[in-house]
């Protein structure tokens, strides 16, 4: 999909994490999102300039296959499938995932299947780790139970929810009085998620942080915002000169329902 999710990640991390253009490729319901290379040219089948300016780069209009997503997986051979479509559920099919597999050799593909509702979703967990042989990393929009896969092993389905970036952010920016908030901010929170996982989360296949655990992921989120703003001179209050420091004087102000 190339809507407002897909896009502005895809943007995120062009922009923001040095990601190369032309190893990001989007979709719309017509195919491949494609552009010619002249800049001139309206030829393509962006439905606006947003979607233009992450289009596929050709040389002339495609003359492959471009229409079928299990093509363009075997084409483009992605590490990476993002789903994000609102309302096209089950479009990542069997030949889809196992196109993302035969393309990914011995590595394993990740599948993030992000619609929600449930009914709405790209694919289920059941069917994206079954239809793997178990190889998919998985994430999804919505919560899934934990899958068992043909050798025994349990997976727990990661849900994706910006629920483990946008408290943390709040609070590190309100706390060091953030002049503003650059993109860079909304990069350095999500990171901060991924360096949260710890082994038993990756033991057990997550993508995100045990629910359980999110208070304490808010705050590694909160402590890398507030050391990225003062880096970049929008901090109006120093709260530490190192992450230990910002991260003690942070948990001296989070709020315990324990102690209310």
């Amino acid at each position: 999909g190339s809507g407002a999710a897909n896009w502005g990640a895809a943007r995120l991390l062009v922009e923001e994490g040095g990601v190369p253009l032309e190893n990001i490729w989007l979709t719309n319901s017509k195919g491949l999102l494609w552009r010619l290379a002249e800049n001139n040219s309206a030829a393509g089948n962006s439905r606006n300039d947003e979607q233009r300016s992450l289009a596929a780069v050709l040389g002339s209009p495609p003359d492959f296959e471009h229409t079928s997503l299990a093509a363009l997986v075997r084409k483009f051979r992605p590490h990476f499938l993002v789903g994000a479509v609102g309302r096209d559920p089950a479009c990542f099919t069997k030949d889809v995932i196992k196109a993302m597999v035969e393309v990914n050799g011995n590595d394993r593909p990740t599948i993030f299947a992000l619609s929600n509702p449930r009914t709405q979703a790209e694919i289920s967990a059941e069917h994206a780790y079954h239809w793997s042989d178990a190889r998919a990393i998985f994430g999804s929009g919505t919560q899934y139970d934990p899958v068992a896969d043909t050798s025994g092993r349990t997976h727990h389905p990661g849900q994706v929810n910006n629920v483990y970036c946008f408290p943390g952010i709040s609070f590190g920016a309100v706390a060091c009085k953030a002049s503003s908030l650059p993109e860079s901010v909304f990069f350095t929170a999500a990171a901060a998620v991924a360096a949260s996982l710890s082994a038993e989360d990756i033991a057990q296949d997550r993508v995100v942080p045990h629910p359980a655990r999110i208070r304490e992921v808010g705050l590694n989120v909160a402590t890398a915002v507030v050391l990225h703003c003062q880096r970049l001179g929008l901090a109006q209050e120093l709260l530490g000169s190192s992450a230990e420091e910002v991260r003690r004087e942070l948990a001296a102000r989070m709020w315990d329902p324990n102690k209310a």
